[in-house]
């Protein structure tokens, strides 16, 4: 800790030293403007006693200098004055000092309040590296989540792209979406969808992602059925994902006729209406990487889709989400949702948009805690 002393008269310069010294501060003394200017500069002290009357010039000017040369540094002042009257005082602290102490000064006094403003230097020095290391460290998340947006980027990059018969949608709780939605065509003419909800969100719960798309893109290419897909998927996150994790995941495969075989395991129900009824599926399974190989249940099921129905497919988020009375959007809401939108726009591409603003107007500005992924498929 280092302290400069402004001060033409030797005897408190000998008081001020010696009262840091015993505190175990460096000090630098200077008895004019020009060599506290230049002192300033060189010693780059924490803490300045200056008296408010200094030779060659005015101490008021001198600490709007030091004040505006600190910048950012915390460096408080602290004024010696034979002078008490208010206006002394006012230009004290008007110029920046952060203490006002008289002339002649009780050295009790003073120590207490050096010893005050050490532990304001110390507490502000501490508070700045640690927003420094902040700092660091979001930036260094940011790279981290761009660097794997790119990866997972790269790695979906198979997938079908929207059209007229399907529209996905996600809306991240932070920078980075830890849900999974893999979509692609078949040489036989069947759609292969995979919609997974890892636990958690963000890029912690996007650890699972990558061997999820390699599986599922080499078993789309290789014609596997739903049953071995499923098994396949199971068995590679079982063996990643740490204990706590697993993902609630849908795989189905849509023939061109509107057949649909599915596995689901911990995912909200999927829906399926034509704007006046609404059907629901339900995901029977415990989600993906929780079973052993051995104990995996990779039993499918079955429904159809018409021509004038709409497929619906969602993460827990959607319904998780709560508006400003705290009260969760539900199951019923989200069906309620889907079928006022289907039934108001038979163009799907326009059901997907009035839908999510239907999802967004709930939430009403309120914080979205939970990753949100919605797939809409027509035949």
């Amino acid at each position: 800790m280092k302290l400069l002393i402004i001060d033409s008269q030797p005897i408190y310069q000998e008081i001020v030293s010696w009262c840091a010294e015993t505190k175990g501060m460096k000090t630098y003394i200077a008895s004019d403007c020009e060599s506290a200017w230049s002192a300033f500069n060189e010693f780059e002290p924490n803490i300045v006693v200056t008296d408010s009357i200094v030779n060659g010039g005015s101490a008021f000017d001198l600490v709007e200098k030091i004040k505006n040369k600190s910048g950012g540094r915390f460096c408080p002042v602290i004024f010696l004055s034979s002078k008490i009257d208010d206006s002394t005082m006012n230009h004290c602290f008007r110029s920046g000092g952060d203490d006002f102490i008289p002339k002649p000064f009780n050295e009790v006094l003073f120590n207490t309040r050096l010893s005050t403003h050490v532990k304001h230097v110390l507490v502000v020095q501490e508070l700045y590296k640690k927003n420094q290391d902040l700092t660091f460290y979001h930036k260094k998340t940011e790279l981290e989540h761009e660097m794997a947006k790119q990866v997972l980027n790269h790695a979906q990059r198979h997938n079908d792209k929207d059209d007229k018969t399907l529209q996905v949608t996600r809306l991240s709780a932070t920078s980075f979406n830890g849900d999974i939605a893999l979509v692609k065509k078949r040489s036989d003419g069947h759609r292969l969808i995979f919609v997974g909800d890892f636990t958690g969100h963000g890029l912690a719960a996007s650890i699972g992602a990558l061997p999820v798309t390699q599986v599922f893109f080499d078993a789309v290419e290789k014609q596997l059925s739903i049953e071995t897909m499923a098994s396949e998927i199971n068995r590679v996150l079982y063996g990643v994902l740490p204990v706590h994790m697993f993902c609630a995941a849908f795989l189905m495969a849509i023939s061109p006729d509107g057949k649909i075989l599915y596995w689901g395991g911990g995912m909200p129900d999927c829906f399926v209406s034509d704007g006046k009824t609404l059907k629901r599926f339900s995901s029977n399974h415990l989600p993906l990487g929780i079973l052993s190989e051995a104990e995996f249940e990779h039993e499918v099921s079955a429904f159809s889709v018409d021509k004038d129905h709409i497929l619906m497919i969602t993460t827990d988020g959607a319904s998780e989400l709560k508006n400003r009375e705290n009260v969760m959007l539900g199951d019923s809401n989200l069906g309620r949702f889907f079928v006022e939108s289907v039934n108001e726009l038979s163009v799907m591409q326009k059901v997907h948009s009035s839908l999510i603003d239907k999802i967004v107007s709930y939430k009403d500005g309120q914080p979205q805690h939970d990753d949100i992924t919605l797939l809409l498929y027509q035949r």
